[in-house]
């Protein structure tokens, strides 16, 4: 079994002493793919705020077993401004520069590097392009680039499909799962339909958490769970499978 790289160790956690998550405990091992799922305002973002540290947990702990890692973020693209100054090069550049250094040096491997994974996703020709000038698809390329730029052992996406550009979503997924052999993945969506044939288990969130050690869920299951999603089912086609409606 793959060894655990990060862990919430019963995590409760919220906003201005209101708690949005409560007892949460989950464990990411090394090449997990795992998919978040969960309604609005349910505390899937706050579960990732926590997991990265931009939040502290109002009580249990974030842990990391095997020490230290690197992690990778793609944000929702409701977080992202476009009209800051800054061109493709410099946002995945970026993603190589230490925080306490503002104007580190790259060493030539490292622009070749940057250099070799714009090629690799088309994004060449917009090297030295302003982001203000990205359709949405250019843009989470970019903000991917950036994430697995510096190799991470975690790569946390946040909504990916929220991005405008539907033409790079099935090429989105399909780089994510060659990510998977190197690199332990854990994705935010609402879209249960695309990720369920992709990721090899789901955790529900709805102010508590619960891991289904498995990428099938049936309606019966997310009746146990107080999840309020549609079911999805998953073949040669992702579709969803709505309850009986008029």
């Amino acid at each position: 079994m793959n060894k655990i790289i990060a862990q919430l160790d019963h995590v409760s956690a919220g906003y201005n002493g209101d708690t949005v998550l409560k007892d949460v405990s989950i464990s990411v091992r090394a090449n997990d793919f795992i998919g978040v799922i969960g309604p609005n305002g349910g505390g899937k973002t706050t579960m990732i705020k926590v997991l990265l540290g931009v939040i502290q947990p109002f009580k249990g702990q974030v842990k990391f077993p095997s020490g230290k890692i690197k992690i990778g973020y793609l944000p929702q693209a409701s977080q992202i401004d476009k009209s800051f100054p800054i061109s493709v090069r410099e946002v995945v550049e970026s993603g190589l520069k230490p925080k306490n250094r503002w104007f580190p040096l790259l060493e030539k491997k490292q622009k070749e590097k940057v250099i070799s994974l714009l090629n690799k996703t088309g994004l060449a020709e917009y090297i030295d392009s302003p982001i203000g000038s990205l359709s949405g698809g250019q843009l989470q390329r970019t903000l991917l680039c950036r994430a697995i730029i510096n190799e991470p052992n975690l790569l946390v996406l946040d909504e990916p499909n929220t991005y405008v550009d539907k033409n790079f979503e099935g090429e989105l997924y399909k780089w994510l799962q060659e990510l998977n052999e190197r690199m332990a993945i854990v994705l935010v969506s609402h879209d249960v339909g695309t990720i369920s044939s992709m990721v090899k288990t789901i955790a529900c969130v709805n102010g508590n958490l619960h891991h289904h050690k498995s990428n099938t869920l049936t309606s019966e299951l997310l009746k146990i769970y107080n999840c309020p999603i549609d079911l999805i089912a998953h073949g040669n086609i992702p579709h969803r499978v709505l309850n009986k409606h008029n």
